[in-house]
């Protein structure tokens, strides 16, 4: 930040540049993407030494105000964790237009020493979103630097 309190995105963002804000970006998914090479070792293997276990969180706001906790949100979440795999359900999908979206989904972690997969799955929609994380790639910083398969294909 300056003395005026901009990072250098609000800095790129200012000049009306479309290719700063995109380096500005990049840079700073490559720091991320170092930082998390460096991390995500760590949390394997403190997810692997913890017993593996399954548990069942309940929540609920309410509201001392009327007929408001009819409009609180309210869950169960379903975790499992076995080995360094991690899997939460849940039926709370979202918040729209002053009304919460009911849903199942389902979040899947899947680690190894070598790459993590971390999976969205929509049960209703039957649909995924995956996101690989190539650990060994990301400690190697030209291979962090390098875009992905995926940016290169939809340029």
């Amino acid at each position: 930040e300056n003395g005026a309190k901009y990072s250098v995105f609000n800095e790129a963002i200012s000049t009306g540049l479309p290719e700063l804000v995109e380096c500005v970006l990049q840079c700073r998914d490559f720091r991320l993407g170092i930082e998390g090479a460096q991390v995500i070792p760590r949390l394997m293997e403190k997810v692997q030494q913890s017993p593996d276990f399954y548990v069942e969180m309940k929540w609920e706001f309410s509201s001392w105000v009327p007929f408001l906790s009819r409009a609180c949100p309210s869950d169960t979440y379903k975790i499992w964790k076995k080995g360094t795999n991690v899997r939460i359900d849940t039926t709370l999908a979202g918040f729209d237009n002053m009304s919460w979206i009911r849903g199942n989904k389902r979040f899947l972690f899947k680690g190894d020493k070598t790459k993590t997969t971390f999976m969205e799955i929509d049960l209703d929609k039957k649909t995924l979103h995956q996101e690989v994380f190539d650990i060994k790639q990301r400690t190697d910083p030209i291979q962090a630097a390098a875009p992905r398969p995926k940016a290169v294909a939809a340029s």
